[in-house]
């Protein structure tokens, strides 16, 4: 995902540019064409499933009251608290990193008054920042220092809380450059908490878990665009940043409430954990079991 953000991000000015008169049209017949050539891939996939049970169609209301149980109900002692944090705190993510897409090249083309193509390679330069930041953070800071995963993620959280502040009161544009790289571990609590999920669920229920996870994400959208950009308009003549402050508003909540998931695993917690595994690029899977 993060290799497709950055080719994205490094193409897409340099195709804006080069297609003179047509500009945006250009840009998004490309991504049309894109889309095709990945819905033609994807009918001629194999189906992993090789039986699937038959059904009638329609709703199956028994089946989504399923999910909730399973995301909410059905988890022994603690397991059941912390499932329900870090679904506050996944929302939570997703509300902040639609947000500030939504707001940010507008913020720098009023402050900066950047252009498409300066936004581009900011942008790029940010992917690639977090990409090297989130695959050593993870290989170093969970595998070698073994950190637990709820400390290591608030830390992330943290990060990030500091890479907004700086991104609402930069006086010039090289503040963003170093808020990029104050916030380099910020990648890896997204990927931590899902592995605090998979320690604290049975494997027959992560499914579900992460089902009902998916689906608040794909809603996250209708809350974040709207209120940032609110945010945004009131304060664009007197404090532009102040969408940012909300950010970091809702990173420091993120990092209070991974504080209190740690602390509850650390003296509450009596339930063995499952293990969970996180994948690095060019190594075996990698056991995190120190939550």
């Amino acid at each position: 995902m993060f290799l497709g953000l950055l080719g994205g991000n490094l193409s897409t000015a340099h195709l804006y540019s080069s297609a003179g008169s047509l500009g945006y049209v250009a840009v998004f017949a490309t991504s049309g064409i894109i889309y095709c050539v990945s819905f033609v891939y994807a009918l001629y996939l194999p189906e992993s499933l090789q039986r699937v049970e038959t059904a009638k169609r329609g709703i199956h209301w028994s089946l989504i009251k399923e999910l909730f149980n399973a995301s909410f109900l059905k988890q022994p002692g603690s397991g059941r608290i912390i499932v329900f944090l870090i679904i506050i705190v996944l929302s939570a993510y997703i509300i902040i990193i639609e947000g500030d897409f939504s707001v940010l090249f507008l913020y720098t083309k009023v402050k900066y008054n950047w252009t498409i193509y300066e936004y581009s390679m900011f942008s790029s330069y940010g992917l690639l920042l977090s990409t090297v930041g989130m695959l050593v953070g993870l290989w170093l800071l969970s595998r070698l220092l073994q950190i637990p995963s709820a400390l290591l993620a608030m830390l992330g959280f943290l990060s990030k809380m500091m890479s907004s502040l700086i991104f609402a009161f930069a006086p010039s544009p090289w503040y963003l450059y170093l808020a990029i790289g104050v916030g380099v571990i910020g990648g890896i609590s997204g990927p931590l908490c899902r592995a605090i999920l998979s320690t604290t669920v049975p494997s027959n229920e992560i499914g579900k878990v992460f089902s009902i996870i998916s689906s608040l994400e794909s809603l996250t959208p209708l809350v974040a665009s709207p209120l940032y950009t609110l945010v945004y308009n009131k304060t664009l003549h007197t404090f532009p940043g102040a969408c940012f402050i909300l950010s970091a508003g809702l990173f420091f909540i993120d990092s209070l409430i991974l504080g209190v998931v740690y602390t509850i695993q650390r003296f509450f917690s009596a339930e063995p954990q499952y293990t969970a595994l996180i994948e690095l690029p060019g190594t075996y899977p990698v056991a995190s079991l120190n939550i």
